[in-house]
């Protein structure tokens, strides 16, 4: 299953230190999600320059162990809670299909 979620400050509810602060507490929370068995596909920000700050991540969650999703979800929660958010997005995937290249085109 691979989830993903995304955190933000657009609103400038954080000063910069409480913003970076409230990143470097997700990422300590994927850290554990990965000791769980997770697998980080990705993770990305907003360009430094952009008028708002936005990070997302996209996990490879472990199936055989809906712990890990229990638990990054309710830490997640929980840095919501504390750094003032109203919601911190969550999507998940069980189905990934691969899109085959289009005919090639003569001419």
């Amino acid at each position: 299953m691979i989830a993903t979620f995304a955190i933000g400050n657009s609103d400038d509810k954080l000063p910069q230190a409480a913003w970076s602060a409230f990143v470097g507490e997700v990422h300590t929370a994927v850290d554990q999600a990965v000791i769980g068995g997770a697998r980080i596909q990705f993770a990305g920000y907003s360009a430094p320059g952009a008028p708002w700050q936005n990070a997302l991540w996209a996990l490879e969650l472990p199936a055989w162990d809906r712990r890990v999703v229990g638990a990054l979800r309710a830490r997640l929660a929980e840095l919501c809670r504390d750094y003032r958010q109203d919601s911190i997005a969550w999507w998940e995937a069980d189905l990934t299909e691969f899109l085959a290249p289009a005919p090639a085109v003569t001419r």
